[in-house]
């Protein structure tokens, strides 16, 4: 009674395994008994029909949960190839369905393919900080989320790699509260930046001993390994439950690490300790020209003034330190050098 009024969850296509479209049915070919026994076995198995869709029908009791996280065959359309079929289905999902928990089986599915087309990710990337910072991006800074997708699927996984039946996966408790933090909108530039260092992580390595243009390759040829790749761009659809999100162009990916690689280019460059000795030379200059003395300056050698007190000061090229160093006529090496006044 009042199934017709229930509202389930829509199911997801990120698997490639819900529908885009219901077939049409021509149900003139379709005998009434057929039709009402395929119904009752459906209802045995607390299966309800859609209320958009007559011929749809789901687990009555996981229909809340996003159609990626509940176990396989949540959702039978009719009528089925033989009834054999619809009720080998049905028994299947009834005896897996943990109702208002998350499964993983189709999250395990995704992380074991994705290992075996990229050899960049293990599974310990999925517990590596710049991961979790990406997937911390995807659920829109939700913890609880964060940790789901990352650190329990991880544990998951290490354990059914464990088991002898690695097609078994429990259910994580704690999840039946989680349906609701899925967010509705992202920050899509918050994403880009963590995908970027998700990845350039992956090449420090390489990197360390590699030219500037072979690093522009190596980095070129990662994005499209890891953003093309099927099974990660599955990964992120799990993640982004209800929100139409694609991942960036490989050329943005480019630009942007062309861009970071100059900006710290630029610091490395301001911390170089050449720079560093002629700023204080320069600075040491400026301050003297305001003098009544007149200074003859050389930054990679040294200068002398003339006042009331002589001194002789050198810019130290080892510790890039200015040091004043009082004239004693008494032990002069050499004569010293004057300038002639200023008129």
């Amino acid at each position: 009674p009042g199934t017709d009024t229930i509202t389930a969850s829509p199911p997801l296509k990120s698997d490639g395994h819900t529908p885009d479209k219901v077939p049409s049915i021509d149900k003139t070919q379709l005998k009434p008994s057929q039709l009402s026994t395929e119904k009752d076995t459906l209802a045995e198995h607390h299966f309800i029909a859609s209320s958009s869709n007559p011929d749809m029908y789901q687990c009555r009791k996981c229909r809340m949960v996003p159609y990626d996280l509940r176990a396989p065959h949540s959702l039978i359309l009719l009528p089925m190839p033989s009834s054999y079929d619809l009720i080998t289905k049905a028994k299947l999902h009834a005896t897996k369905c943990k109702q208002n928990e998350f499964d993983v089986t189709t999250i395990m599915e995704t992380m074991k393919r994705m290992m075996d087309t990229c050899q960049h990710i293990i599974v310990e990337t999925f517990i590596h900080p710049s991961f979790i910072k990406f997937i911390q991006c995807l659920c829109d800074g939700d913890a609880t989320l964060t940790n789901f997708f990352t650190k329990h699927v991880h544990m998951d996984y290490v354990s059914s790699e464990q088991n002898e039946n690695r097609k078994i996966h429990s259910p994580i408790h704690g999840t039946c509260n989680l349906t609701h933090k899925f967010p509705s909108t992202v920050d899509e530039k918050a994403i880009h930046n963590a995908l970027l260092s998700f990845v350039l992580s992956l090449t420090d390595h390489d990197d360390a001993a590699a030219g500037d243009k072979h690093k522009l390759d190596n980095h070129k040829k990662l994005f499209q390994t890891i953003v093309e790749n099927q099974y990660f761009i599955n990964y992120t659809n799990l993640v982004c439950q209800g929100v139409n999100y694609e991942l960036p162009t490989i050329q943005s990916l480019m630009n942007a690490a062309a861009a970071a690689a100059a900006a710290v280019a630029s610091d490395d460059d301001d911390e170089n300790p050449t720079s560093i000795r002629k700023k204080k030379c320069e600075k040491a200059n400026n301050n003297n020209s305001n003098n009544d003395d007149v200074v003859v300056m050389d930054v990679d050698k040294s200068y002398r003034t003339e006042g009331h007190e002589k001194e002789h000061m050198h810019c130290d090229k080892d510790t890039s330190k200015v040091d004043k160093v009082t004239n004693d006529d008494d032990n002069k090496s050499s004569p010293p050098y004057h300038s002639k006044p200023r008129n």
